[in-house]
């Protein structure tokens, strides 16, 4: 039976924001085929970064830093702070749908 396990899955970097987050449960509770989680975690707070490839040099040359590799909508004046208030706001929202049952960072 489902209640005789208990499944974690992440929200991934690159599904920050309300209906990215939203998404990324969605697609994570039809692979697992289950219509809840017990905990949803925010995989990382921060943006996801092409991080396959980052150079120093490329860095420290940038007057953004590392967040020239940022994706787009995350790069600096942006309103990071929003976009993670809403991440964490779509991961309460399904908490209260019955979609997971714990949600952390």
């Amino acid at each position: 039976q489902r209640s005789d396990i208990f499944l974690t899955s992440k929200q991934w970097r690159a599904y920050h924001g309300y209906d990215l987050t939203i998404q990324c449960l969605t697609k994570s509770l039809k692979r697992l085929q289950t219509p809840y989680l017990d905990l949803y975690l925010i995989h990382w707070p921060g943006p996801a970064y092409n991080t396959m490839a980052r150079s120093n040099d490329v860095i420290s040359k940038s007057p953004n830093g590392a967040f020239a590799y940022a994706k787009s909508g995350h790069a600096p004046g942006t309103e990071l702070q929003n976009i993670r208030a809403e991440t964490w706001r779509a991961m309460e929202d399904s908490v209260y749908a019955g979609k997971c049952r714990a949600i952390s960072v």
